[in-house]
Order: C-alpha cells, then sequence, then structure tokens
C-alpha cells in the first residue's frame, strides 16, 4: 500500500509531538509535512497547487485555526474550499469551541471540527482516532 500523505499546520510545539505519537500509534508509512505558520503552509500549497511541486497529493490535512502570520480560517477558505483541493479531508483541530468558528470551519469545506482537550492524554486518544477514522476508514 502507498503511504499517505498528511499535512499537518499546527503553531503548537507539545501539540505537534502529539500528532507525530498519534501516527506513530497506527503503524502505516505516513509521510509526514508540518507547517508551523500559516504563512510557510500557504507557500506549500501555492506550490502544490501550482503543479510546480515534485511533492505527492495530500491525502488529509489537519489545521489549526489560530496559527501566527496567516490564520487557518484563511488557509481553509482560500485553499481547501478551491477545486485543487477540494477532495482533500481537512479536518480542524484547534482550541475554540465558538460556534461561529465550527459554522465557518463547515461552510469552508472542513470535513470535521475538533476542540483539542485539555489534556494530554485524552488528545492523543482524540489524534489516534481521527487518524484512524480518516486514514484508514475513510480513505484507505
Amino acid at each position: 500500500m502507498a503511504p499517505k500523505n498528511v499535512l499537518i499546520i499546527e503553531d503548537n510545539l507539545a501539540d505537534i509531538e502529539t500528532f507525530k505519537r498519534g501516527i506513530d500509534l497506527l503503524e502505516e508509512q505516513i509521510n509526514l509535512v508540518i507547517k508551523k505558520d500559516g504563512i510557510s503552509a500557504r507557500q506549500y500549497l501555492e506550490r502544490l497547487a501550482g503543479g510546480g511541486s515534485s511533492e505527492n497529493e495530500l491525502d488529509m490535512v489537519v489545521l489549526d485555526f489560530n496559527l501566527p502570520g496567516i490564520d487557518g480560517r484563511r488557509l481553509l477558505a482560500d485553499f481547501f474550499n478551491s477545486d485543487r483541493f477540494k477532495a482533500v479531508p481537512v479536518i480542524v483541530v484547534t482550541t475554540s469551541g465558538d460556534i461561529r468558528d465550527i459554522r465557518y470551519a463547515y461552510e469552508n469545506g472542513a470535513n470535521a471540527y475538533v476542540i483539542k482537550p485539555g489534556e494530554g492524554s485524552r488528545f492523543l486518544d482524540y489524534i489516534e482516532s481521527i487518524f484512524n477514522f480518516w486514514l484508514r476508514l475513510t480513505i484507505g
């Protein structure tokens, strides 16, 4: 089976490590790309969209809304609602439980909206469930 390509756009280093641990638990080949701010994420997505990149297609994106530079809301509206990325599952994983953010996410192409739990072990369980569902069950 070909490796899956996952883009994580997250600025919190502890959360990035939790995402990595969650992926390790799946014991599958996953090419992981991490962008820690909205500007570098935008540049990466522009390269992919322009076709001038030798990088693989995306199989899944995990997106935090609260990013430095360009926030995740803008990235979602600009890229993941476009024809180029419309088929890529985008999972918003953020601290905001604001109904306006949730509504915005779904109106702009997010496939799921997950509010980060406060404690680390629960967050790892969430991450493992997200990756298991989206990488094994839906796009297998």
